[in-house]
C-alpha cells in the first residue's frame, strides 16, 4: 500500500513540475531548425510571430494567434489580417489549426508535438524549441 501511495506521489510531483515548467514558456523569444532554415519565435501568452531564416536571410515572416487548451497544450491559427492568404495556411486555420502540445523538457528547451489536418490527411511534425539569444 505505502508503495502504491509513493508511486501516485512520484507521478503527481512530476505533473506538477511539468506543468509549471510550461508555463515559461507561454511569452519569450524562442527559435528551432527545421530542414535548413531556422525558425525565431517572438510568442506572448496569446499571439507569435515567426521568421524563417534561410541562410542568415528572413525569406518568410508568419503571423499566428495561440489559444491556450491547458497548462501544456495550445493551439495556433495564422492571422490573415497581417499576411497573405495562402490556400496551405487556409486548409489548416479551416480544419482547426494547429495543436502543439509539450511532451518534455531538456535545460532550457522543450519538446513539442504538433498535429493538424491538412488536405483531410493529419500531419505530426516533433521536434526541439529552445531559448532565442536574438
Amino acid at each position: 500500500m505505502f508503495k502504491i501511495f509513493i508511486c501516485h506521489l512520484f507521478i503527481f510531483l512530476a505533473t506538477v513540475n511539468s506543468c509549471s515548467k510550461c508555463k515559461n514558456v507561454y511569452s519569450g523569444k524562442f527559435f528551432y531548425e527545421y530542414g535548413n532554415s531556422k525558425i525565431f519565435i517572438d510568442r506572448t501568452n496569446d499571439y507569435q510571430i515567426s521568421k524563417i531564416v534561410v541562410n542568415n536571410q528572413t525569406k518568410r515572416v508568419i503571423y499566428e494567434s495561440i489559444k491556450w487548451v491547458d497548462s501544456c497544450t495550445y493551439i495556433t491559427m495564422y492571422d490573415f489580417s497581417k499576411m497573405k492568404e495562402e490556400d496551405l495556411l487556409v486548409d489548416i486555420n479551416y480544419n482547426g489549426g494547429m495543436k502543439t502540445e509539450i511532451i518534455g523538457f531538456e535545460n532550457d528547451c522543450y519538446y513539442y508535438k504538433k498535429t493538424f489536418k491538412l488536405w483531410g490527411e493529419e500531419k505530426i511534425e516533433e521536434g526541439k524549441i529552445c531559448p532565442s539569444k536574438e
